[in-house]
């Protein structure tokens, strides 16, 4: 493990090749379990999208382990093969994701419906009771009404006292 404090340079000239550095994950213990709720690194593997970054996770597995004099670790090295093969047989998500038409997406790109119910919003009336949102009586199609018999011209809008004609 890194105890000095500072990130290596092939640590940081890897940040700079694809935006992360995975020494982070991987300078440290990694769980065997890979169904482990906890493991922050199993979560970021099933992340991984580009080969180029599966490959430099693998790279930076076996710099570390010649680093701390020991061998890479299997279930780390066959957690991010497992990944490649996904990404080789699935493909890779887009480089320029949103510049993309969502008809030109991969499928598994394209935008779905999860299976989420509609929210309903309710508003509780005077009465107590649950009206929809759409019948509050601000809506854009019924607008507020004020009390039409009160006499406009003895109104101050401005806080004064009302003035007489």
């Amino acid at each position: 493990m890194n105890t000095t404090g500072e990130t290596p340079e092939w640590q940081q000239d890897m940040k700079d090749d694809i935006g992360e550095n995975p020494a982070r994950f991987l300078d440290q213990d990694i769980p065997v379990d890979a169904d482990s709720p906890t493991s922050m690194f199993i979560a970021r593997v099933r992340g991984i999208d580009r080969l180029e970054v599966v490959g430099a996770w693998l790279g930076a597995e076996r710099r570390l382990a010649a680093e701390q004099d020991r061998q890479p670790r299997d279930h780390v090295i066959k957690l991010l093969q497992q990944r490649r093969e996904y990404l080789q047989e699935n493909g890779e998500r887009p480089q320029e994701f949103r510049h993309h038409h969502r008809h030109e997406l991969p499928e598994r790109y394209q935008p779905h419906d999860r299976d989420v119910p509609p929210k309903n919003w309710y508003r509780i009336d005077e009465a107590g009771e649950r009206v929809p949102w759409s019948k509050r009586p601000t809506g854009v199609s019924t607008s507020r009404r004020f009390n039409s018999s009160t006499n406009s011209e003895a109104l101050a809008t401005d806080g004064g006292e009302p003035r007489d004609g």
